[in-house]
């Protein structure tokens, strides 16, 4: 898609795609990381910054003024939510985030659906103004189909700094009436990706890969937000099963939509035990042993260090 610059803080995935970007600019923390990568689309380079769910946490704040204050290159955040604590201290669904001021989040139901969303990411970012959050979740990484790879996508010319554009360093209120313009543009741009109205039996968000969600008549959800014309043009009269990786977002959101709608059921995954063998780690003994000689009250750590 044309990136000219990545940084990334490690965990869940982040750093293997960030290692097969080429990159090696690790940053001491999300927030340091938002704030080079937001620094790099001002100074008008296309730039993705890569952390885990719980990161974003981190870098809220840096997020949130990129959403509300705009871009100028493009500005892609791939976040990966690790919803089943394979490598985080716990479980966090963060697509609530997007509930504060709004955005354009992503969650890829394929590679070849991940592959195409990641190649127009930083245009729609530099059209729609904002920064573009692309969710991958564990499912996700099971994925083993195959994609398609096409030409990339290139630019006429580079996106200089007009210093006399005052988006940055204007009052609040101009910001905050442009954000809801934003929103506007956002849904408008949800509702063009889909084109079907047919009805469906069952709605499927990203990668949730269970067999009984495979159903004919299913329809595939990839957008945060969700299109709403729609639903309003489905007629079906049968119960709608939604499946999603996550708490209950997408669900929640539909009850809305359709009015608390009694047919939409959500039906929940279950945590299945893989038959994984836990092994004992004794790379720190001599950490611990020094620790015993100390004697602490308690010791503070994050538990992948």
């Amino acid at each position: 898609g044309g990136c000219d610059y990545a940084t990334n803080f490690p965990g869940f995935y982040s750093h293997v795609i960030f290692n097969r970007l080429g990159y090696n600019d690790f940053s001491l923390n999300e927030k340091i990381a938002f704030q080079k990568t937001f620094g790099g689309s001002l100074a008008g380079k296309r730039s993705v910054v890569l952390f885990k769910g719980t990161g974003l946490n981190v870098a809220l704040d840096e997020y949130l003024h990129s959403v509300l204050n705009g871009v100028n290159a493009g500005l892609v955040v791939i976040l990966t939510d690790d919803l089943e604590g394979e490598s985080s201290p716990e479980i966090q669904d963060s697509r609530p985030i997007i509930d504060m001021y709004g955005g354009l989040w992503f969650e890829p139901y394929s590679n070849q659906n991940g592959y195409d969303i990641s190649k127009i990411a930083f245009e729609v970012s530099e059209k729609l103004d904002i920064p573009v959050v692309i969710r991958l979740t564990n499912n996700y990484f099971r994925n083993n189909d195959s994609y398609k790879r096409t030409n990339m996508v290139g630019r006429s010319e580079e996106l200089k700094i007009d210093r006399r554009n005052t988006k940055y360093i204007s009052h609040w209120k101009p910001r905050y009436t442009n954000l809801q313009k934003k929103k506007e543009n956002i849904q408008l741009f949800v509702e063009s990706l889909y084109k079907c109205a047919d009805k469906f039996e069952s709605i499927i968000v990203g990668s949730t890969n269970r067999p009984d969600s495979q159903t004919k008549n299913s329809l595939r959800l990839y957008t945060y937000p969700l299109p709403h014309k729609i639903f309003a043009d489905n007629n079906t009269k049968k119960s709608i099963k939604v499946y999603e990786n996550g708490e209950s977002y997408v669900f929640s959101k539909l009850l809305t939509i359709a009015n608390n709608s009694k047919s939409i059921v959500r039906v929940k995954d279950k945590f299945k035990d893989d038959g994984t063998k836990w092994e004992k780690w004794d790379g720190d003994v001599k950490l611990f042993k020094a620790l015993q000689k100390i004697d602490p009250s308690y010791v503070v750590a994050d538990e992948g260090t």
